[in-house]
């Protein structure tokens, strides 16, 4: 009784509407991980994960039976956890290479270093491009921005030149086309005359 009660208050988080059937279906195949985007890739193998753990605590039976069941998104599981340590080790490497030489390494150069075959490397770097992970990390680096921004501001206030010019040129780069920019100049030509104004008080 308590088992049942248990598997009762099994539930899933809210999933896309596209893959709430795979979580109700009797196996879930190759070809229907291939419809998903990596984003809902990463939400079926978060649900799945979380299903069964709490099967494995519950009913042993019930788990191997939803195990074989989801074997595939298992494999997608372990698929991801080689991606992102292959993205790691090129990413790591790439900056290594950088700060030593001033220049990006060749795919032949990340081989030779990191162990990983030219054809591994070349299908990495087009998967980062075409899908949702570059996406991802621009979005994580846009949260930032605003708080990058704020500094920049705050050393430009102090009189740094050189940060009001960054500031100015940021600006003007993300604002091209849009009704703000005469704003944001007019606030960065307040600024630099309050600067000049101050260094003359002091001189």
């Amino acid at each position: 009784m308590d088992n049942e009660k248990s598997l009762q208050n099994l539930t899933f988080a809210e999933p896309f509407d596209n893959i709430r059937h795979l979580l109700q279906t009797n196996y879930v195949t190759h070809e229907d991980l291939s419809k998903l985007n990596q984003r809902e890739k990463q939400l079926l193998v978060f649900e799945v994960s979380q299903r069964l753990d709490e099967l494995a605590r519950v009913d042993r039976q019930q788990y191997i039976n939803e195990a074989k069941k989801y074997e595939n998104v298992l494999e997608e599981k372990s698929r991801n956890r080689n991606w992102d340590a292959n993205h790691i080790r090129i990413k790591n490497y790439v900056e290594e290479h950088l700060k030593s030489y001033d220049r990006l390494p060749s795919i032949t150069e990340m081989a030779s270093e990191i162990g990983l075959s030219r054809q591994t490397i070349s299908k990495h770097l087009a998967e980062f491009e075409m899908g949702d992970y570059m996406k991802e990390e621009m979005q994580m680096f846009n949260l930032m921005f605003s708080d990058l921004m704020a500094t920049l501001y705050n050393t430009a206030k102090d009189g740094d030149v050189s940060a009001i010019k960054l500031y100015a040129e940021i600006l003007e780069k993300r604002n091209v086309g849009s009704n703000t920019v005469n704003i944001k100049n007019q606030q960065i030509n307040v600024m630099l005359k309050e600067l000049f104004a101050k260094n003359l008080s002091n001189s």
